[in-house]
């Protein structure tokens, strides 16, 4: 029977140890997160903490990061002084910035946190605790790991997780704004359409002459195409060769929805020929994602359409959050992420 150690830091050392019975290491490719398995031991620090020790070990995380955490689990665990209420935390996040990473992370990627929560005692002189993370919160986090275990833990005690917002003290002469966050405004994907589901209920769509009213095409000066949507300054398309597009469908916020929804401009990018055994000509797709004020957020694939509907290929799959989009490519498997505060993950390798 393995078992893994993880070093998780406050003022101090705190240890957790678990049994790796049944908890595999999870991985970019597997984003489930598996619950760690009993038994559990939880150490607390006794030593006090002063705001320049939080500063110091803030400016010594290796992971300075702005996170929405996906999602959080909690189980009992003992300490060595039988404090009631410690549990060992694991969490899944969601990186939607980078002020610094030693591992090379990038916003758009999934990482998982664990670390461990002892309550103050009564009367002790412990440090405050590192508090417990919550479901669909946003943190700028300091972090070590994810070197040696698959697992990532807090670098500065109860500082470690902090409002995104406020200036990132770790940083010396740098506001909140020289941190590179994108936390994103928040979607509800119930209205948001997808290839395979073109026609979301409640969602307002707009084709034909009322769309043409609505989104006009723009040539610019250096021949390519762009759009001007209700009088917007032209957003570029991503057409084949310079074609011209043709519009299809825009797919606006109904009231229901969060002031922030995207919109979405499907479109014709041109045609290309078609890859054996197909036939003739095929038709792509690509969809425009727009902030509130009109402004791109990213631009993918929606859809390829050949000749005669021989065979045709299979959807993009395109996997709506409340603050992002993944676009996976159903042939090579690679991923495209837009972040709605449009900031665009890399597209992972095939």
């Amino acid at each position: 029977m393995k078992t893994w150690s993880y070093p998780l830091i406050a003022a101090g050392v705190w240890l957790v140890a678990l049994s790796a019975r049944a908890a595999a290491a999870p991985s970019s490719a597997s984003p489930k997160l598996e619950q760690p398995q009993p038994i559990i031991d939880v150490h607390a620090p006794s030593a006090t903490v002063t705001p320049e020790d939080y500063l110091r070990m803030q400016k010594g995380a290796s992971e300075v990061l702005t996170l929405r955490i996906a999602s959080v689990k909690t189980q009992p665990a003992t300490t060595d002084t039988k404090t009631p209420g410690a549990l060992l935390v694991t969490a899944q996040a969601v990186i939607t910035g980078v002020t610094r990473s030693l591992m090379k992370l990038t916003p758009g990627g999934t990482i998982y946190i664990l670390y461990g929560y002892v309550p103050p005692a009564p009367g002790a002189p412990a440090p405050p605790p590192i508090p417990v993370i919550k479901q669909n919160a946003e943190y700028r986090a300091y972090l070590a790991g994810g070197k040696d275990s698959p697992f990532y833990s807090p670098a500065a005690g109860a500082q470690s997780f902090v409002d995104p917002n406020s200036p990132d003290s770790s940083a010396p002469g740098m506001g909140a704004d020289a941190t590179a966050r994108a936390p994103g405004p928040i979607a509800d994907p119930a209205f948001l359409p997808t290839p395979d589901n073109p026609v979301p209920s409640g969602s307002v769509r707009l084709r034909g002459a009322t769309l043409e009213q609505f989104v006009k095409l723009v040539q610019l000066k250096n021949g390519s195409w762009a759009v001007s949507i209700a009088e917007s300054d032209p957003v570029p398309l991503q057409t084949l060769g310079g074609a011209k597009p043709v519009l299809l469908v825009y797919y606006g916020p109904p009231l229901r929805a969060p002031v922030t929804q995207p919109a979405v401009l499907v479109y014709q990018a041109g045609t290309q020929a078609a890859t054996p055994p197909l036939t003739g000509n095929v038709t792509i797709e690509r969809a425009l994602i727009l902030d509130p004020n009109h402004k791109a957020l990213g631009d993918g694939l929606w859809a390829q359409r050949v000749e005669n509907n021989q065979h045709p290929p299979p959807l993009p799959l395109w996997h709506w959050g409340t603050y992002k989009v993944d676009i996976e490519d159903p042939n090579t498997h690679a991923t495209q992420t837009i972040l709605f505060a449009g900031n665009a993950a890399p597209t992972s390798p095939p």
